[in-house]
């Protein structure tokens, strides 16, 4: 949520979305399904939202710890994609062109494997020389 401020901030930043020469912050909270917010950010508008992603989920003043994650297209990110799911997190980010994406297989074979994905895997992994089957 982007926030205007008027006061001097190291935080605040001149975005685009704000009014001319309006300093804003993003303020970003994590929900518990209940609707009662368990972490909070403040952060620059200028910074990349997946990398505060992390934050939130894990390190915050409550016990609760998330078993579903859900965010916007800003705050995906294939760093927090892997981090909850080496956690045991599911994660379900929520992506706006998601035609735009390359979906990327090892094998031939594994278009046909996986029927329900195999029209997205688009592009193959190109191995090192000398480099086969993972």
């Amino acid at each position: 949520m982007l926030i205007p401020i008027q006061m001097k901030s190291f935080m605040g930043r001149l975005n685009p979305k704000g009014q001319r020469n309006q300093k804003m912050i993003n303020l970003m909270t994590w929900l518990y399904d209940r609707l009662m917010s368990y972490a909070f950010i403040v952060t620059p508008t200028t910074s990349v939202e997946g990398r505060h992603e992390i934050d939130g989920m894990f390190f915050h003043a409550t016990g609760f710890v998330p078993r579903k994650h859900t965010t916007d297209t800003a705050g995906y990110s294939d760093i927090v994609f892997g981090t909850a799911a080496l956690s045991g997190v599911f994660y379900v980010p929520i992506i706006r062109d998601f035609s735009s994406l390359v979906f990327s297989y090892l094998d031939v074979s594994d278009r046909q494997r996986f029927k329900n994905l195999g029209l997205l895997l688009r592009a193959k992994v190109a191995l090192p020389r000398g480099q086969g089957q993972l």
